[in-house]
């Protein structure tokens, strides 16, 4: 049962940028590493992330919710 719990949970799988193979990601790994990587600006942190596969090819659209300390203006986060 933990298994196909598991196979639920990961999401659809979201195709990468390789010309020669069929490789994919699951989409909730994916969204797991950007808001890791949201959580690395400081006074920043991720609340959602979702990621929806665009078209036919390889696009896909990311919406990210973020939260941010209010000790500095936003424009002073973004690098």
């Amino acid at each position: 049962m933990n298994i196909v719990r598991a196979e639920v949970r990961r999401g659809r799988l979201l195709p990468l940028a390789d010309p020669d193979r069929e490789l994919r990601i699951a989409e909730s790994a994916a969204a797991k590493v950007l808001r890791h990587a949201a959580g690395t600006v400081p006074g920043a942190r991720a609340a959602t992330c979702r990621l929806v596969p665009v078209g036919e090819g390889i696009d896909v659209r990311v919406t990210m919710t973020l939260a941010a300390a209010l000790d500095r203006p936003l424009p002073d986060r973004v690098h």
